[in-house]
């Protein structure tokens, strides 16, 4: 049962790691096509909402960490936690969104965003970090759920 869980976290964690990398990438371009100015990129997130900050696969997450977190009390939890990782996968594996394209302008790696995706970088793994800590010292396979959470806060912050 560990190594499945193990297994299964490892799958987990790859392809959501590359998906909140993508998206931190995606996000990041877009900040410097509208030339670092907050108000423009202020204006272009809250014209693509739907399209590009909140996506499905984020509803798809918050809904089965609710599902895990009803389950963890009536079933038992190394179960749950494999169902949790399988469904993670499935909701978590595209980047297609995210995915670099031939873009009309490439994304430029001066000092400046040098600076803030470093800066970025460190933000986004604090609630990661946070969760995997947290669930770690839960001692038993329902820390997967924090695990998990913080990479969802990871995913849904790359925009911020």
């Amino acid at each position: 049962m560990t190594t499945t869980l193990t297994v299964l976290a490892t799958i987990a964690t790859l392809f959501a790691g590359w998906r909140a990398t993508r998206r931190t990438r995606f996000f990041l371009h877009i900040f410097q096509l509208e030339t670092y100015k907050f108000d423009r990129y202020a204006r272009w997130l809250s014209d693509h909402v739907r399209s590009a900050v909140v996506r499905l696969s984020h509803v798809a997450g918050a809904g089965l960490l609710g599902l895990a977190a009803a389950g963890f009390a009536f079933y038992d939890a190394a179960w749950v936690a494999i169902g949790l990782l399988l469904l993670w996968t499935l909701a978590f594996i595209s980047s297609r969104r995210y995915r670099s394209t031939q873009e009309k302008k490439p994304l430029a790696f001066t000092a400046r965003m040098t600076r803030l995706t470093v800066a970025t970088g460190l933000v986004a793994i604090l609630p990661l970090g946070l969760g995997a800590f947290y669930g770690w010292h839960t001692g038993d396979p329902s820390g997967v759920f924090w695990y998990l959470l913080g990479f969802l806060v990871t995913d849904l912050g790359a925009p911020l």
